[in-house]
């Protein structure tokens, strides 16, 4: 937590949305990708490379923490038990995914690629009920937004 976030919870008894402090340890996904604009670049009848612009979409599912809101051992932080997705998955949300990027091809088998991707995220924490958390201090509904920006390299085989 930063400085600004002890001192409200300190000195104001401030916090945030309890759906606020979710946390993804992992992240499963598959998209679709169109790439309606692609090229060669070239100066001065030299080939620099091939480009792609590239959109996607998909779904992806996030596992889902939630921290406790009571004052964990300093260093630590302890989470809250969530009920299993369906009764035997780990616990996760649904998500889907909007995106673009670019690859560049220097050559027939290297490449470097941006991407940018939009992660919309529907969390929420319930107060009674099968999912309902033991600390909330009422329900809870937030949709997120997780905004990723990726820079790769690109082997083909």
């Amino acid at each position: 937590d930063t400085a600004l976030t002890v001192e409200l919870r300190q000195k104001e008894a401030l916090a945030p949305e309890r759906v606020k402090l979710y946390q993804f340890p992992w992240l499963l996904g598959a998209d679709a990708q169109w790439s309606p604009f692609y090229g060669k670049v070239s100066l001065m009848d030299v080939a620099l490379g091939q480009f792609n612009l590239y959109l996607s979409v998909g779904a992806a599912a996030f596992g889902l923490q939630l921290e406790t809101v009571t004052a964990p051992p300093p260093g630590r932080k302890t989470y809250v038990n969530l009920a299993p997705t369906f009764g035997v998955l780990p616990t996760m949300a649904a998500s889907t995914t909007f995106g673009g990027g670019l690859r560049f091809y220097f050559t027939d088998w290297l490449g470097v690629r941006l991407e940018v991707r939009d992660y919309v995220i529907p969390l929420a924490v319930h107060d009674n009920g099968q999912d309902a958390v033991t600390d909330a201090d009422g329900p809870s509904f937030d949709v997120t937004n997780l905004v990723l920006a990726q820079l790769g390299v690109s082997f083909v085989f």
